[in-house]
This record gives structure tokens, C-alpha cells and sequence, in this order.
């Protein structure tokens, strides 16, 4: 049960600054800007300690002059410097090194929401730089704000990544379609697979299109050269797939050539920034796994359906673990639980709603994802001994599916309930039945689930580079190096009478 009515704030820091005198710690309210910041002091009390706002530069020389600023502010009023606030409102990119450089010198740094701010300022007519400020500084007064941690950066990280993956991935499918429309006039069909036999958007593919492509140009090349350059461009079956593409330009009604000269050039530009496209899709994916493997919610990829783009999504938009402490909020912030209004007292039931519209969308559609995932894949253990391959999300699944329910929004939800183990545990996803002692595991189910477990993180790890994250934050080498422990314990203290 929450013991704080902010239960969404950081209790740290307030449980900290609740033990001392209002007068014992500084207040730095900072409303940010490109150039320079504005930036004012004040007491716990609300008390100001400047006749009015000072401008920081963003830059080197600005920290230093704001930081000699607050060692003045310290010793005149005898606090130290981790008793001294520096708040600001949702911190975008070109702050952050700023507030880095002031969390490392050991400040307290939190940010506080601008809504929030803006309610709290003391002019609700007009807003300044100075008249945010009071609304930055009431918000920490209040006890609403949420440190900014060290293990932040690393989902912000994440976040970056998955949100750019996101956008990159979009770009890309709208570049498709226009590759479609130019293809369909220089070599109407060319991107069927029916025809030609060559896989649409495949390297081969896009390198036949990126220079002067058109039917003619097929038309020229000898099948002998094509071929070449097909098994060069790790084309399945070279040879099938260059007399298809010959035989196929006989059918073909050819554009005109001043369609040609026009759309060609044109193609060849859209072909290469695709595959530059694919290029920084595969970079964000690969920071993204860095990222993950370092992070608690690597765990997440011992669930079956679960890979490492998934469990990053779900690691981008939720952000801290210490959230999953309450799970239902975070489906309530996903847009999976349905909303409730009660009243009129306790006799009066709670009246249940749609599910919300205002409310995360991209990690309502990868909460959604794992809920439909968990009726497509059962566990690998399944291979060893077959009743362990329908684990309890897939029992869950299938239960909801067969009564009519909407299973993909149950099984998610489910879902929430087992991550919050798997995170704040650090531990991986194993059978409920064997975790609550209602079933014991024999030894033969136990190392057909930690070896299958092991076989599934390196088949969905397998693609990524993790070369520069170091061994000790690795959970991935460190996971399968303790299963592999466990498992060789299992054999060498087996005995006759185990089944």
C-alpha cells in the first residue's frame, strides 16, 4: 500500500529533505533555452535569495560561473551541496550535458513536470522566464518532481533508440511505395516475386535498381553477367533466377524513354537512401541492444515471444524499474486497463468504461504485441519434455480466446504481473506452478527448462554486436554462465533414484 499521496514522485529524494529545515536546503529553479538559461535561488521556504534571475550561459563557462554561484549561495547560508536542488522542467537534448555536469559535482538534480508548472506559477495571464521559474520552484516546494538518476540515462538511452528505430522504420515503408510507383513504370512487375523470382527489396534486388534501371537495361545485360552479379549479391539459385528475369522482359510493355531518363535517376537516389534507411535502423537496434543486456528488462527475452525489440519498446516507455512496483498503473498508463469511476460510497459498485484514449500508444501497441505473441510461441523446453512448452501465458491466451474474450488485452495485462518478478527479481521466466511449490519440478524438468532457456537467449541475442558492453553488466553472459552452473550441478550430484 503507497504510504505517500506522491506516489508517482521520487520518496528518495523527499524522504531526504522531509528530515531537514525548510531553511537548510537551496532551491535552484532553471527555465532553460538554446543560448542561455534563466536561473534563480531561493530557500526551502519559497524565500529568495537573488533581488532577480541571473542568465547562464549553455555552455562550459556557464556551469562554472553557475557553480561558483551556488558554492557562494552555501557557504553564506552554511548547506552543502547535496542538500542543494537544481530543478527543471522535462530536460530536452540540448540540456542535458548541462545538468550532467551538475549531477556529477554532486547536486541534486530533478525535473518537473511543465504541466505542472504551469499550474503552479504565479501568473496564470502571462509567462516569462521569471514567472516560470516560480512555477519550476512551488512544483519542488510541493513535492512533485522525480530525480534525474545516473541509471536514467541508460533508458533514456534506450528510449532514444526505440522512438528513432520507430520513426526510421516509417520513413522507410514510405520510400517502399514510392520505389513501387517508379518500378511499375521502368519495369512494370519487376517487384513480384511471381515474376522475376527475385525477392522484392533484396540486396540483389536494389542493386539492379539503383543504377539506370529500366527493362532495358535487363534487356541488354547477357544472362551470363547478370547471373554473376546475382551470386555476387547473394541471390538464391543465380543462374534460375537470370533466365527468369530475361525470359520475363519479352513480357513486359516498356515505358517511354523520356520516363526513363526522368524516373531512373530518380529510383536510383530513393534506392540508396533506403538503404541507408536500413543502415540506421540496424544502428538504433544494435544500441538498443547494447543498452537492454545492461539493463533489468533484459529478463523480459526469457519469455517466450518476447525478443529484444519488444522488451526495449516496453524498457523505452516505461522507463525506471522501480515503476513496476505498481503494475496496474502501468497499464492504466498503457491504455490496457479499462477506466472506473465510483461513487456514492462503498455500496456503490465501480462502473467500468472503455479503455482510455489518453494514453501511451506506442507502449499500448507493444503490451498488445506480447499479448497476441504468447499464443504463438510455446516454450523450447517443449522439445524435451512436451508439457512445458504450453507455459502459463500461452495457457492464458488460448483460456481467453476459447471463452470469447478479448485475449491479446488479457494476456498483456497478465503479462505486466509476471515482468514485475522477472524485473525487480532478476530472475528468468520459469513455470508459475514450480515458483509457488504447488508443483516440484523433477530434475529432468528443471535442466530441459534452464537448457532451452539458455538455447532461446543466444538464438534472440544472436544477431547483435555486444563486443563493447563490458562482462560485468552483461546479463546476458552473465544469465547463461549461471544456468550453465546450475545445470552442471544438477548432473554431477544426480543420483539413480531422480527421475
Amino acid at each position: 500500500m503507497n504510504k505517500n499521496i506522491y506516489s508517482h514522485e521520487s520518496q528518495d529524494v523527499i524522504r531526504r529533505f522531509s528530515k531537514l529545515n525548510t531553511r537548510d536546503y537551496i532551491i535552484i529553479p532553471i527555465d532553460y533555452a538554446g543560448k542561455e538559461h534563466t536561473v534563480q535561488f531561493c530557500l526551502g521556504t519559497g524565500e529568495l535569495l537573488l533581488n532577480k534571475p541571473i542568465r547562464v550561459f549553455n555552455n562550459n563557462e556557464g556551469v562554472k560561473f553557475l557553480k561558483s554561484k551556488i558554492d557562494i549561495q552555501c557557504r553564506k547560508h552554511h548547506i552543502r551541496r547535496p542538500n542543494v536542488i537544481v530543478a527543471v522542467e522535462d530536460p530536452p537534448d540540448f540540456i542535458r550535458n548541462f545538468m550532467n555536469d551538475l549531477k556529477f559535482s554532486g547536486l541534486t538534480c530533478v525535473r518537473v513536470n511543465s504541466r505542472d508548472a504551469s499550474k503552479l506559477r504565479n501568473s496564470k495571464r502571462a509567462s516569462s522566464d521569471t514567472i516560470d521559474l516560480t512555477g519550476i520552484a512551488q512544483c519542488v516546494i510541493d513535492k512533485k518532481f522525480y530525480e534525474i538518476k545516473e541509471d536514467i540515462e541508460l533508458y533514456f538511452s534506450i528510449k532514444r533508440s526505440s522512438r528513432n528505430r520507430q520513426a526510421r522504420i516509417k520513413e522507410r515503408t514510405a520510400l517502399k511505395n514510392r520505389i513501387r510507383r517508379y518500378s511499375d513504370i521502368l519495369f512494370p512487375g519487376f517487384l513480384n516475386y511471381n515474376n522475376t523470382s527475385l525477392t522484392p527489396y533484396s540486396m540483389g534486388c536494389l542493386m539492379l535498381m539503383e543504377d539506370e534501371f529500366s527493362v532495358f537495361k535487363i534487356k541488354r545485360m547477357c544472362e551470363t553477367t547478370l547471373s554473376k552479379n546475382l551470386k555476387k549479391w547473394n541471390v538464391m539459385m543465380p543462374k534460375i533466377t537470370a533466365a527468369t528475369l530475361k525470359s520475363y522482359t519479352e513480357k513486359v510493355l516498356p515505358p517511354s524513354e523520356s520516363e526513363i531518363n526522368v524516373l531512373s535517376n530518380s529510383l536510383g537516389y530513393a534506392v540508396k537512401m533506403y538503404r541507408n534507411l536500413n543502415d540506421w535502423i540496424s544502428h538504433e537496434e544494435k544500441v538498443m541492444a547494447e543498452q537492454l543486456v545492461q539493463s533489468v528488462y533484459f529478463y523480459l527475452t526469457t519469455i517466450p515471444g518476447v525478443a529484444v525489440i519488444l522488451a526495449g519498446g516496453i524498457a523505452a516507455e516505461v522507463g525506471d524499474s522501480s515503476k513496476w512496483k505498481y503494475p496496474e498503473k502501468i497499464a492504466s498508463y498503457g491504455g490496457i486497463a479499462a477506466r472506473e469511476k465510483q461513487s456514492g460510497g462503498s455500496e456503490k459498485k465501480a462502473v467500468q468504461f472503455s479503455l482510455p484514449n489518453d494514453c501511451n500508444r506506442r507502449l499500448k501497441n507493444y503490451l498488445i504485441q506480447v499479448g497476441l505473441n504468447m499464443g504463438k510461441f510455446t516454450h523450447p523446453a517443449g522439445k524435451y519434455i512436451e508439457h512445458l512448452g504450453k507455459h502459463k501465458l500461452y495457457k492464458d491466451f488460448w483460456k481467453a480466446e476459447n471463452r470469447g474474450s478479448k485475449s491479446g488485452l488479457s494476456t498483456a495485462r497478465k503479462f505486466l504481473n509476471i515482468a514485475k518478478k522477472l524485473i525487480l527479481d532478476k530472475q528468468i521466466y520459469y513455470p508459475q506452478k514450480f515458483i509457488s511449490g504447488s508443483v516440484k519440478p523433477t530434475l529432468e524438468e528443471s535442466i530441459a527448462w534452464y537448457r532451452s532457456t539458455i538455447d532461446m537467449l543466444k538464438k534472440k541475442w544472436a544477431t547483435y554486436d555486444l563486443s563493447y558492453v563490458p562482462d560485468e553488466k552483461n546479463n546476458l553472459k552473465k544469465t547463461i554462465k549461471a544456468l550453465e552452473e546450475i545445470i552442471e550441478f544438477y548432473y554431477n550430484n544426480r543420483t539413480d533414484t531422480d527421475n
